[in-house]
């Protein structure tokens, strides 16, 4: 029998006792913040003077990140100019339907390997015009434009995992992969067939390597030798393109058939129109415009409160903060307008404006922010993007359970689809490819190349 002297109690007592009271201090001080930051919320409502607003706007941001709790959605208010609710663009409650036919079922979700934090491990590609590929850690898979799979690839992983790129093929069906050993810096060559034929080191692919010494003039260790961050064909399927560094690169390479070795400046130009998401270094992403004239970068803390905060800047005049932008499927999912300098920022949060007025705070899932080139405020929607239209001037945009609406370049919803198996039940998207009427979707845990008519 276990007894617990008066001492103990007593201990125990004032532990609770103080524990109380800090509870009361805490909610006070809570009470008395949210006060004043509505107050300084219904300031800068009404400030005309833009310094002035930019004060009361940081003011209001510091204490949403580092005091309150539930005071988040002034944040997206901040972003909306006081205008989100306004700003909403309804989905439609109906939609047509479209059945997709099952062309290739895939693995579950355990061949999907590694995600770095990105929230989707499965890598697909639109190659060319007449290309795309599907890759996992360990296989690849090669199609033409009507589905018909054209090759696979088996790579011989060791104790590597593909840096997350994990292969990419050219048009005639060879390949490429790397970090088969893990962290190995090297490009491995592949035939149609599989057969090794060469490999290629950093220091071969991007001469010399930069950052090979340190401040003081030393040899770096092998770890500081920069890796392989990406690859993939070019928009001709004839060559390779090979980022060396960091996901912006310390140098971006073209690897033709015969191993020659070009360094170029603009990846986008070298990719199929559109098909290369934002790069960057995990905390700090940027892509640019079709012409390459503007630039969008979104910036987030490495740790503290202000993780799932992100920056937003643009080279036109956007700087918005908009909450949790990479918690969700279509992670670090941001960039431009086809043909534009509009924005759009995919999200997976906001706060809902209550009908009396009062703010309140509500996860709503998947949602995507609009911005004009001069970075004022055009709207938003509850759905993510999730690919352009075929019309070359619209986006499509995943609003759950299988429905796709478009949306124009004045920011209108000019249709809705419904995609949903032969059995009825909703096909997910997860990559589309509209102008060729086929895409991945997901039934239950399972990806399926899929086409529509």
């Amino acid at each position: 029998m276990v007894t617990v002297s008066g001492a103990a109690f007593a201990q125990d007592a004032e532990f609770e006792r103080r524990q109380n009271e800090w509870q009361k201090k805490f909610e006070l001080g809570q009470t008395e913040w949210r006060g004043k930051i509505d107050a300084v919320y219904q300031a800068w409502l009404g400030e005309r003077n833009r310094d002035k607003k930019d004060e009361l706007e940081n003011e209001i941001t510091h204490a949403v990140i580092h005091r309150l709790f539930d005071r988040y959605e002034l944040l997206d208010q901040i972003a909306a100019g006081g205008k989100f609710r306004e700003g909403e663009i309804k989905v439609p409650p109906s939609a047509a339907t479209v059945t997709v036919q099952k062309i290739r079922v895939f693995g579950a979700n355990a061949d999907r390997g590694i995600d770095y934090g990105h929230g989707r491990a499965w890598v697909i590609r639109r190659m060319t015009k007449k290309h795309f590929e599907l890759w996992s850690p360990k296989r690849g898979w090669l199609f033409a434009a009507d589905g018909a799979l054209l090759n696979t690839a088996g790579v011989p992983r060791r104790d590597g995992d593909g840096r997350g790129w994990y292969g990419a093929f050219l048009a005639d069906g060879s390949w490429v992969t790397t970090d088969i050993w893990d962290m190995d810096r090297t490009l491995h060559f592949y035939s149609r067939a599989g057969k090794w034929l060469k490999e290629m080191s950093v220091g071969q692919l991007l001469k010399p390597v930069p950052m090979t010494n340190d401040a003081n003039g030393l040899p770096r260790t092998f770890d500081s030798i920069p890796l392989i961050a990406w690859c993939r064909v070019d928009r001709k399927g004839e060559n390779f393109l090979v980022s060396i560094g960091s996901d912006l690169g310390l140098g971006l390479v073209r690897v033709s058939a015969d191993s020659a070795v070009l360094l170029l400046k603009n990846p986008r130009r070298e990719c199929y129109p559109r098909d290369l998401e934002p790069k960057g270094t995990g905390r700090f992403n940027a892509i640019s415009n079709d012409d390459g004239k503007v630039a969008l970068s979104r910036s987030e803390a490495g740790h503290g409160a202000e993780v799932g905060f992100p920056d937003y800047n643009s080279n036109k005049g956007l700087a918005v903060i908009i909450r949790e932008g990479i918690s969700n499927a279509y992670a670090s999912s941001f960039g431009f307008w086809p043909d534009s300098d509009n924005v759009y920022i995919n999200a997976d949060s906001a706060g809902e404006v209550a009908p009396d007025g009062g703010p309140v705070f509500r996860h709503r899932g998947n949602m995507c922010w609009f911005f004009r080139t001069s970075g004022k405020f055009a709207g938003w929607v509850q759905a993510a993007r999730l690919a352009d239209a075929d019309d070359g001037e619209s986006m499509l945009f995943d609003a759950g359970r299988g429905k796709v609406v478009t949306i124009s370049d004045d920011f209108k919803v000019t249709a809705a689809r419904q995609f949903r198996w032969p059995d009825g039940g909703a096909a997910l998207p997860e990559k589309i490819f509209p102008d060729l009427k086929l895409g991945f979707f997901w039934d239950g845990q399972e990806l399926i190349l899929a086409r529509w008519r």
